[in-house]
């Protein structure tokens, strides 16, 4: 017994576990680096959804303001703008990834200028 007490330190602690070896450091800071990544990966990939789902919301919000536009008036609109100074929409939607209003309107369809083109 008196050999266990002289490997004790003051406070109790074996004497040689008084910290974490830098392999465990590193361990740790390269585990936290890897969570940090795929929470940044997950949040980018969310981030691009919701923009191209408020760009296809507002296409379709576009299109329906351009079919009651047609049906009504009997011709389509020559731009946006007819949309909303006709009342048919409030105003015109802004592109989520370019930040405007820039849209054309192709043969009774609406096409974002300055977004993707991969929209149905």
């Amino acid at each position: 017994m008196s050999a266990y007490v002289r490997l004790r330190g003051k406070r109790g602690a074996l004497n040689n576990e008084h910290g974490f070896t830098l392999v465990e450091l590193l361990t740790v800071v390269f585990i936290i680096g890897i969570l940090l990544l795929i929470a940044t990966l997950i949040y980018t990939s969310s981030v691009s959804a919701s923009r191209r789902n408020t760009c296809k919301s507002n296409l379709r919000i576009i299109d329906g303001a351009i079919s009651v536009y047609e049906a009504r008036l009997e011709s389509p609109p020559a731009d946006i703008d007819a949309l909303t100074t006709a009342g048919f929409l409030r105003k015109a939607p802004v592109d989520p990834h370019t930040g405007k209003t820039d849209y054309s309107i192709v043969g009774g369809s609406a096409y974002s200028d300055g977004g993707h083109q991969d929209y149905p």
